[in-house]
């Protein structure tokens, strides 16, 4: 890193700088800010004791969100298990992808051309 960036420091500055930037662009459109919600919700919870999948995708119980958002009520046991940054930009940035419509999958015909 530091022959790219000149410095440990310089390197953390640079890291903190596009935190800064994704963090800005993800809150301004409103499905991108959605996606990072809920990346923020799955990130909160990736780490907890018995986290599952399904699909290779993150799940998360009903109860819990009940809990958490209906009776103000936080798993036991939160304050213990690791959150990070990474777990929030992972879980957003593949919300945000799965979003992207499959062109192939619709029947999208080019405005000039005609063609599909």
């Amino acid at each position: 890193m530091s022959k790219l960036f000149g410095s440990d420091k310089d390197a953390r500055t640079t890291q903190r700088d596009i935190e800064e930037k994704l963090t800005k662009l993800l809150g301004e459109d409103n499905l991108v800010g959605s996606a990072g919600e809920f990346g923020l919700l799955f990130a909160f919870l990736a780490n907890k004791p018995g986290a599952k999948e399904v699909g290779g995708e993150p799940a998360v119980a009903v109860q819990e969100l009940k809990a958490m958002f209906v009776d103000k009520d936080l798993p036991d046991g939160w304050e213990t298990w690791k959150k990070s940054r990474i777990d929030w930009v992972r879980n957003t940035t593949g919300l945000l992808i799965s979003g992207i419509p499959d062109p192939q999958a619709h029947s999208i015909i080019h405005p000039i051309s005609g063609r599909k």
